[in-house]
């Protein structure tokens, strides 16, 4: 099992942690499963597909995970939410971002990943480049089906103050008003743990 964080703990360079996918670009095989550990605090965070030429628009038929929200109450022995796609096939790269906006456009900001991209051509570091100089990021539709990766179940467990909005068909329903798209509990600090694929799901720790 690959694994990804969301949101939290890469250094943007100047000491401060910055908007990303951790690690943000990994290479598995068909039949693996890709896990997204919604571990940034605080955050409010999405995994959405795209396509390489528009890298803050949701892909035609892509996945997305809906917003996951990690309340500032949260700690490092919390049971962060997980997102886990299978890959279908290893032959053609899948490309993801966040469509969270604020307090600033995370696509922008660099919140955008690869799963086994080009090591020539259109490379993850072209297609970070193409998305840091987007006009707009769009939302997208909350799906579990993607093309080339599949989920079978939306983020989880979305247990106390863990909560989800706009999630895909099949996740467990949240009360109303339990997060916002656009919370401003988003932070710099917010990130996502990306965790790389097993043939099989695994406890991740």
């Amino acid at each position: 099992m690959s694994c990804l964080g969301i949101g939290n703990g890469v250094n943007d360079g100047l000491g401060t942690p910055a908007l990303a996918f951790t690690p943000s670009s990994v290479n598995v095989t068909k039949g693996s499963i890709v896990t997204f550990v919604f571990d940034g605090i605080p955050g409010n965070h999405t995994v959405a597909q795209s396509a390489f030429a528009r890298p803050c628009e949701p892909l035609s038929g892509g996945f997305d995970s809906g917003f996951i929200f990690v309340p500032p109450t949260a700690d490092a022995a919390s049971s962060f939410p997980t997102f886990n796609l299978t890959i279908e096939d290893d032959t053609k790269p899948i490309w993801f971002y966040c469509a969270q906006l604020n307090p600033a456009p995370h696509c922008l900001a660099g919140m955008v990943g690869a799963i086994n991209a080009p090591a020539t051509g259109n490379t993850f570091s072209s297609y970070a480049a193409v998305a840091a100089a987007a006009s707009s990021v769009v939302a997208p539709v909350p799906a579990l089906s993607g093309v080339n990766a599949f989920a079978t179940a939306g983020p989880g467990p979305l247990t106390g103050s863990f909560s989800g909005v706009a999630l895909p068909t099949g996740t467990p329903l949240i009360p109303i008003g339990t997060a916002s798209l656009s919370s401003t509990a988003t932070s710099s600090r917010s990130s996502s743990r990306f965790v790389t694929p097993t043939k099989s799901p695994r406890h991740i720790s």
